[in-house]
C-alpha cells in the first residue's frame, strides 16, 4: 500500500497522472520514472521532492512547503539535511546538474523550482500541419507573391521564440521534386546550417532514433507528420523543425517552418528559391539564417557564426547525400559501412572537411590509428574555410589523433564548452582526454554531464565506465557499461569494456556473455584478444598463447593488419615479462614484420629493451621520435620507459632513473588502446629494484596495485605482487613480502609450471619459510 505522503503526492500533481519533461515521464499514481521506457530507481524522498515540483513547475517551491510535505516536523528533525541530500539523489537520478541545471533549480534560501517544459498526457496533440503547404497553389510567376504573403502571414501569426534552453527536432524535409538526390541531403544541411549556432540546440539523431525505438517503431522511420509530434513531447522538446522543397518549372522553391510541439502555432517561417538545382544548398543556407534571426537568435550571433554551406560543408549535392548516408550508418554503429559513404563523400569533393573528420573519427573507433590520423591531418589543412564548430572540432581532433598533445586538445574542448554550452561533444571528449592525462575525477565529472546533456551516444557512457575503472569503481563502471546496452548501444567497445569491468569483479558469467555477443562481428577479435589477456594474468601461458593466435587470425582475416601486429606485439611483452626471451624476440620481429603502427612500435621496443636487444630497441624509440615529435604520451612516458628499460638492462639503473625524470608529472597519462598500463610506473619500480632501493620500488609496486582499474586483466597487476615482494624482502620486511609472494602464487595457483618467472618465485618464497 503506497505511503500515505506519497498518495498524497499523486493526488497534487497536474491533472494527469502522466507527466513528461525532456525524456523522461512520471506516473505520479504509481510513482515510477522512466527515461525512454526504462524505469530509472529513485529512492522515496527524491521521488516525492520530483512530484512536489512537477505540481507546480516554474513556481519556487518554498522549504516550508517542502518540510511540511515530505517531512512531518515529529518525523524529521534535520529537515536542511535531508532536503540536501533528497535533491542531490534526485540530481544524480536525471543527470542533473546544481551548477548548471536543466530540471531542478536552486533558489538560495528560499527553495527549488523545476525548471524544464513540462507537459501531461492530457496535453499531448500533434502539431497543426502546414496551413497551406508552400507549394499546392504556387506558380512560376507567383513565388514572389507567396514569399510577401507566407512573411506577413508569419508576423501577425507568430508565437512565442524560443530560448537558450529549447531543442528543436529537425523533421524529414518533404521532396516532392522527383529527384532523389534531396532526399535525407537537405535535413543534413539544414543540421550543418542550425550546428553552427550558439543558441539553437538540434535534438540529436541517436535520441531520436531511440525515442523511435521505445515507440516500437523502426530507427530508421521518416520522421514526420504524427510521428514526429509524438517525438518532440516524449523528449520535452519545445519546436519541430519541417522543410519542403518542389520544383516550379527550373525553379525550386524550399520553405522551412518552425512550430510548437504542444500547439502547433507556428514559430518561423521562411522561404527562398534557387534558379537551379545547383543552387539549392545556397538557399538553404539562407533560409537557415533567416529562421535563426526568426527564431530569436541575435543578428550579432548570427553574422559571427554563419559561414555558408558551401564553405562549412560542400557545393556538391552527390557529396553531402553521401556523407548524410555515412553519418545514418554511424548513428547505428556501423563504422565500416559508414567509413565507405564517407570515403565517397571525398571522392566528390576533395575538400570537404566536415566528411575527413568523419573518417578519421570512424578509423579512431576502430583503433586504426594510422588513418585516424591520416585524416583528421588531412581536416586540420581545411579547416579555414569550415564554421566555428567545426574547426574546434577538426582542431580538437587533430591533436587528439595526429599530433596527440593532450593539453592542446583540451584548451581547444575548453573553448568549444564556453562557446557552445549545451553541446554533450566537447563534454564527452574532454571525458577521454582528462583519463589520458590521468585527471580521472575530472574525467568523471565530464562523463555525467555529457550524459546529461546527451544520455544516447555510447561515447558518454563509455568515457564514464572508464573512469569509474580507472578509480577503481568496478561496479559502477559496470554499471555505466551496462546502461549503454540498455540504450541499445551494442557497439564492440561497449562489451570489451563491459568485459573488463567484469573481470575486474571476478563476474565469470558477464565476460562469458561478452564474448558471445562478438561472435561473428567484425571486431570479434579484439574480446578474443581480451580472453588471451586474461588467461595470461593468471599465468596460463600455453591457452594465452592459442587464444592470441586466434585473435590475430580474425583480424587479419578481415585485413587489419594494425590489429594483427598489436596482438603479436603485446604477446611479445608477455613473453618477455614472464622471462620467455628467445620467443619475445621472434614475436617482436614478426609483428614489425606486419605493421608498424605507433603502438606496434612502443611495444615492441619495450619488448625488445627488456630481452637485451639494446640497439634495436634504441632504433625503435628514434624512429618513435622523429615520427611522433608532439606526442605527449611517447615524449613524456614511452620513449623515457624504453630508454629506462636499455638502462637496466645495460645494467645501468641510475641512468634509467635520470631518464624517468621527465615522466614524473605524466605517470598515469594512459593509452586507451590495448597495451594500456602503467609503463613508466613499471619501469621505474624495476630500476629502483635494480639499483638496490627495496622501499623506494615496492612504493612504485604499490602504485601499481592501488590501479587495478588502469589494468584490469593486464599480466603487469599480477606481476606487481611479485615485484612488490622481492622489494620488500629488500627492505627488510620479510613478514610483508612473504604476503606479497603469497598473492602472487595464488593468483597463478592455475599457471603454467614452465613460466622461468615461475620457478624464480617460487624458489624465492621457499627460502622465506
Amino acid at each position: 500500500m503506497p505511503d500515505e505522503r506519497e498518495t498524497g503526492m499523486a493526488q497534487a500533481a497536474p491533472n494527469s497522472s502522466t507527466i513528461r519533461f525532456d525524456c523522461f515521464e512520471v506516473d505520479a499514481g504509481t510513482g515510477d520514472l522512466r527515461q525512454n521506457g526504462v524505469t530509472v530507481r529513485l529512492q522515496p524522498q527524491p521521488l516525492h521532492l520530483l512530484l512536489a515540483l512537477l505540481r507546480q513547475p516554474g513556481r519556487v517551491v518554498s522549504r516550508e512547503e517542502l518540510r511540511r510535505s515530505l517531512w512531518p516536523e515529529e518525523t524529521f528533525v534535520d529537515f536542511d539535511d535531508g532536503l540536501h541530500q533528497a535533491a542531490a539523489k534526485l540530481r544524480e537520478a536525471l543527470g542533473d546538474s546544481a551548477q548548471s541545471p536543466r530540471y531542478i533549480g536552486t533558489v538560495p534560501r528560499r527553495g527549488y523550482r523545476f525548471i524544464a517544459q513540462v507537459t501531461t498526457a492530457d496535453e499531448l496533440s500533434a502539431p497543426r500541419r502546414f496551413s497551406k503547404r508552400i507549394l499546392w497553389f504556387a506558380t512560376a510567376a507567383g513565388v514572389l507573391v507567396l514569399v510577401a504573403v507566407s512573411a506577413v502571414v508569419f508576423h501577425i501569426r507568430r508565437t512565442s521564440a524560443l530560448t537558450e534552453r529549447d531543442f528543436i527536432l529537425l523533421a524529414d524535409f518533404t521532396n516532392t521534386t522527383g529527384d532523389p538526390v534531396f532526399d535525407a541531403t537537405l535535413k543534413q544541411a539544414v543540421a550543418v546550417q542550425l550546428g553552427q549556432s550558439p543558441y539553437l540546440s538540434i535534438l540529436s539523431e541517436r535520441r531520436v532514433q531511440e525515442t523511435l525505438a521505445y515507440m516500437e517503431r523502426p530507427t530508421e522511420e521518416r520522421v514526420t507528420g504524427a510521428v514526429a509530434a509524438e517525438v518532440c513531447q516524449r523528449c520535452g522538446v519545445k519546436a519541430m523543425l519541417r522543410g519542403e522543397i518542389a520544383r516550379l518549372g527550373g525553379r525550386y522553391v524550399i520553405g522551412l517552418e518552425a512550430v510548437n510541439c504542444v500547439t502547433g502555432g507556428p514559430l518561423a517561417h521562411v522561404q527562398e528559391t534557387a534558379d537551379s538545382k545547383e543552387k539549392v544548398l545556397e538557399a538553404i543556407s539562407k533560409a537557415s539564417s533567416g529562421l535563426r534571426r526568426n527564431l530569436g537568435e541575435s543578428v550579432r550571433s548570427v553574422q559571427r557564426y554563419d559561414v555558408p554551406l558551401q564553405e562549412a560543408s560542400t557545393s556538391s549535392l552527390e557529396a553531402l547525400k553521401a556523407y548524410s548516408l555515412g553519418r545514418v550508418q554511424v548513428n547505428r554503429g556501423a563504422q565500416a559501412e559508414a567509413i565507405t559513404h564517407f570515403l565517397r563523400a571525398v571522392e566528390l569533393d576533395s575538400s570537404f572537411a566536415s566528411a575527413y573528420v568523419e573518417l578519421s573519427l570512424a578509423y579512431g573507433n576502430l583503433l586504426r590509428d594510422d588513418e585516424a590520423n591520416k585524416y583528421a591531418t588531412k581536416a586540420f589543412e581545411l579547416r579555414q574555410r569550415v564554421s566555428e564548430r567545426e574547426r574546434l572540432d577538426i582542431e580538437s581532433r587533430y591533436t587528439t589523433n595526429a599530433t596527440r598533445d593532450f593539453l592542446k586538445t583540451v584548451e581547444t574542448l575548453q573553448q568549444w564548452v564556453r562557446t557552445y554550452p549545451r553541446d554533450p561533444a566537447p563534454r564527452r571528449r574532454l571525458a577521454f582526454r582528462y583519463q589520458n592525462l590521468g585527471q580521472f575525477e575530472k574525467a568523471l565529472a565530464e562523463g555525467r554531464e555529457a550524459i546529461r546533456l546527451d544520455p544516447t551516444h555510447p561515447g558518454n557512457y563509455w568515457a564514464l565506465t572508464l573512469a569509474n575503472l580507472a578509480l577503481n569503481r568496478s561496479a559502477e563502471a559496470k554499471a555505466a557499461a551496462e546502461d549503454a546496452v540498455e540504450h541499445k548501444h551494442d557497439n564492440w567497445l561497449t562489451h570489451f569494456l563491459l568485459y573488463e569491468a567484469a573481470f575486474v569483479l571476478g563476474d565469470a558469467d558477464t565476460m562469458r556473455r561478452q564474448v558471445e555477443w562478438a561472435k561473428g562481428q567484425p571486431e570479434e577479435h579484439a574480446l578474443v584478444a581480451a580472453q588471451a589477456a586474461s588467461a595470461a594474468f593468471f599465468g596460463r601461458l600455453a591457452e594465452a598463447r592459442s587464444i592470441y593466435r586466434r585473435a590475430i587470425e580474425l583480424a587479419a582475416r578481415n585485413d587489419d593488419n594494425e590489429h594483427a601486429a598489436v596482438y603479436t606485439a603485446g604477446q611479445a611483452l608477455i613473453e618477455a615479462s614472464f622471462g620467455n626471451h628467445r620467443q619475445a624476440r621472434e614475436l617482436a620481429a614478426k609483428a614489425l614484420a606486419i605493421d608498424r603502427a605507433r603502438r606496434v612500435l612502443v611495444v615492441a621496443a619495450l619488448t625488445l629493451a627488456r630481452t637485451g636487444d639494446r640497439a634495436q630497441a634504441g632504433a625503435l624509440a628514434e624512429e618513435l621520435r622523429q615520427r611522433l615529435p608532439k606526442d605527449l604520451p611517447v615524449n613524456a612516458i614511452l620513449l623515457p620507459a624504453i630508454r629506462a628499460e636499455i638502462g637496466i638492462s645495460r645494467g645501468q639503473p641510475a641512468r634509467a632513473l635520470d631518464h624517468l625524470q621527465a615522466a614524473l608529472p605524466y605517470e598515469f597519462v594512459i593509452e586507451l588502446g590495448y597495451e594500456r598500463n602503467l609503463t613508466a610506473v613499471e619501469a621505474r619500480a624495476r630500476a629502483l629494484l635494480a639499483a638496490g632501493d627495496g622501499a623506494g620500488a615496492a612504493r612504485e609496486f604499490q602504485k601499481i596495485l592501488d590501479h587495478r582499474g588502469l589494468v584490469p586483466n593486464h599480466p603487469a597487476y599480477a606481476l606487481a605482487h611479485l615485484g612488490l615482494a622481492r622489494a620488500l624482502l629488500l627492505a627488510g620486511d620479510t613478514a610483508k613480502s612473504r604476503k606479497a609472494y603469497e598473492d602472487f602464487l595464488a593468483l597463478w595457483k592455475e599457471a603454467d609450471p614452465d613460466i622461468p618467472v615461475l620457478r624464480q618465485a617460487r624458489s624465492e618464497y621457499g627460502k622465506l619459510k
